[in-house]
């Protein structure tokens, strides 16, 4: 294989790469970067913007900010309602219950309580003698006496 052929997939793929970071718009970047790097208040202000605009294929990006400032955007996922921002929540969860800075393990179990992920339940029943971790399972279990019987 010469090496012109061997160059073009391996351009193509970084070009894909690129282009599924770029699936935000430029004022959302804006956002996501204040919401990162801000002062407390321009974050809570970002956050609250972020989450009336956003869509799943913006997910990339939230991965990226969930790395950056883990605080600050689990704040934001907490308050998003769609799957895929649920999935990587699950999915980063139990790293994020053993991090070491400060209130990141607490903060993960608020969001997990305030998007009511069941599938969270068995991670958080490790940590019962956390009371971030009993108010979100009280939070994600909640059921009103009406409410139909659980499967069992």
């Amino acid at each position: 294989m010469t090496p012109a052929r061997f160059s073009l997939p391996l351009l193509l793929a970084l070009a894909s790469c690129a282009a599924a970071e770029s699936q935000v718009a430029p004022e959302t970047e804006e956002l996501f970067r204040t919401l990162e790097t801000g002062t407390p208040l321009q974050a809570l202000d970002a956050s609250a913007k972020l989450s009336k605009a956003f869509e799943d294929p913006m997910l990339p990006r939230l991965a990226k900010a969930l790395d950056a400032a883990p605080l600050r955007a689990l704040q934001l996922i907490g308050d998003l309602q769609t799957d895929g921002s649920a999935k990587l929540l699950l999915e980063r969860l139990p790293k994020l219950l053993e991090s070491k800075a400060a209130d990141v393990p607490r903060m993960a179990q608020v969001a997990c309580g305030l998007r009511r992920l069941r599938s969270a339940t068995p991670l958080l029943l490790e940590r019962l003698e956390d009371k971030a971790a009993l108010r979100a399972l009280g939070r994600i279990w909640e059921r009103k006496l009406d409410d139909p019987e659980l499967a069992r």
